[in-house]
C-alpha cells in the first residue's frame, strides 16, 4: 500500500460523504488503484491495533466471521450489508492438497473448489461439476536479466534484440499450451491481458518460426548458440519444454530451482545469478496496462530491464488524463515492448476454479468471487 500510494499528497474530509485527495502529481489511475485500499472502521482499528483487528477484523461486506480459526473459517450473512446475500452461512476449509480438495468436491463435501490444475477437469467434468476458467491477471513469461547482472554472469549475447527476438521466435507456445496446460491458457502478444486497459488486440503472439530464430541468431553473431542460466520457482513442464525447444537454436540453458523466499529477494533486490528467470508480471489491481512498468522499465530501483527510448511513453501515458489519447499511447508503448522483446512471452495464464452442480451464478473477476449472488439448485 505504501509503495503504491507514494504520491498522495494530502487527504482532506470535505463532508461525511466526501473526501478531498491530493496527489504530488497527475495521476489518472488513482480511481483503479483505490481497489488496493482496504477501508477499516477507525475506531475499531485504533482500539484493537493492528493485531487484534487483523484476529478479529470488522468489515461492512455481505458476510461476517462467526469463527476464525487456521483451518476453518465461518461466515454468516450480514443483513446490514449493502450487497444482500443469498446464502446464509458460508464455511472455507483449508485443504492445501488438490487431490483432497478435487475429491471433496466430486463427493458433494465441498460445493466450490479454487486452484485446480488442467489434470482434474476430466475428474470434475465427469462428476457433473463445472471447471471454470477465467482471466487472471498475470501474464507468465520468461523474465530476461538485461541490466545489473551478478559477478561473473554474461548477458552480452541477451543485450541483442535479435537474439531476444529468437528466443520468442524459438519457442512453440501453441505446444505447450495445447500439451501442457490442456489448451486452456491464451497465448501473449504484450507486457498486459486483455482484461486491461491499454491492451493492444491489434498486435499477435511471437509464432513458432525456427527458421527465422536461426536467421536472427545467425545475424546476431551467435549462429552456434550460447549458455545460459533460468533461475526458476517451479512450473517444471513448461519451463523444460522451453529450455528443450531452445537447444533447437542453439541455446543451452540450465534450470535452477530457487525457493519462493529467495526468489522473492532476488526480484526485488535483482540479485539473479543467471540470465533469465520465471517472471509472473500482474496488471492487478488497477486492470491497467502501466501497471507491469513499474516492474518492467527503468522505473525500477534496481532494475532488471531498462530502455530509455520508451521511458518518454511512459511517462506520458501515466500522466494523460484523456482517455482516447492515454489508450493510444499505451497501445504505441505495447508494440514497442513487443518489438524489444524484454522477455520471452509464453501466456496469459487463466484461473481455474471448480463448482459443483447445485451452485448457480458462480462469476470470478480480477481474482474475487461473488459469494454473496450464489445460489443452490434444489
Amino acid at each position: 500500500g505504501g509503495r503504491t500510494f507514494n504520491y498522495i499528497a494530502s487527504v482532506k474530509a470535505l463532508d461525511d460523504n466526501s473526501v478531498e485527495v491530493t496527489t504530488s502529481a497527475p495521476r489518472p489511475i488513482f480511481p483503479n488503484q483505490l481497489a488496493a485500499m482496504y477501508l477499516v472502521p477507525p475506531k475499531a482499528w485504533a482500539d484493537m491495533g493492528i493485531e487484534g483487528f487483523s484476529n478479529e477484523p470488522i468489515g461492512s461486506g455481505p458476510y461476517q466471521p462467526t469463527r476464525w480459526a487456521a483451518e476453518t473459517i465461518d461466515l454468516e450473512a450480514f443483513e446490514g450489508s449493502w450487497r444482500k446475500p443469498n446464502i446464509k452461512k458460508l464455511r472455507f476449509l483449508r485443504l492445501t492438497d488438490e487431490a483432497a480438495r478435487v475429491q471433496a468436491l466430486v463427493s458433494d463435501q465441498v460445493d466450490i473448489i479454487i486452484q485446480v490444475s488442467v489434470d482434474n477437469i476430466p475428474i470434475i467434468e465427469k462428476a457433473g461439476g463445472t471447471v471454470d476458467a477465467a482471466p487472471s491477471p498475470l501474464i507468465l513469461s520468461l523474465g530476461l536479466v538485461l541490466n545489473n547482472p551478478a559477478d561473473g554472469v554474461d548477458i552480452q549475447p541477451l543485450l541483442d534484440r535479435r537474439v531476444r527476438q529468437a528466443l520468442n521466435y524459438a519457442v512453440n507456445k501453441e505446444a505447450i499450451n495445447e500439451n501442457l496446460m490442456g489448451g486452456v491458457m491464451g497465448l501473449n502478444s504484450q507486457l498486459s491481458l486483455p482484461i486491461a486497459f491499454g491492451y493492444n488486440p491489434r498486435l499477435q503472439p511471437y509464432p513458432f518460426d525456427l527458421a527465422r530464430a536461426n536467421a536472427l541468431m545467425k545475424v546476431a553473431g551467435y549462429p552456434d548458440g550460447f549458455k545460459m542460466v533460468a533461475e526458476v520457482r517451479g512450473f517444471h513442464d513448461v519451463w523444460l519444454q522451453v529450455a528443450q525447444d531452445l537447444s533447437k537454436i542453439g541455446i543451452e540453458m540450465e534450470l535452477r530451482q530457487v525457493p519462493f523466499a529467495d526468489w522473492l529477494q532476488k526480484f526485488l533486490n535483482v540479485k539473479w545469478e543467471g540470465q533469465a528467470f520465471d517472471l509472473t508480471l500482474g496488471v492487478a489491481p488497477e486492470l491497467d496496462s502501466i501497471r507491469p512498468m513499474l516492474f518492467q522499465s527503468c522505473r525500477r530501483t534496481p532494475n532488471y530491464y531498462c530502455n530509455e527510448n520508451v521511458m518518454p511513453l511512459i511517462d506520458a501515458a501515466d500522466a494523460e488524463f484523456d482517455v482516447d489519447l492515454r489508450r493510444a499511447m499505451l497501445h504505441q508503448l505495447m508494440a514497442e515492448l513487443r518489438e524489444d522483446a524484454p522477455v520471452l512471452y509464453v501466456f496469459e495464464q487463466k484461473d481455474l476454479n471448480a463448482f459443483s452442480r447445485k451452485v448457480r451464478g458462480f462469476k470470478y473477476v480480477n481474482r474475487v468471487i461473488n459469494y454473496n449472488e450464489i445460489t443452490f439448485a434444489n
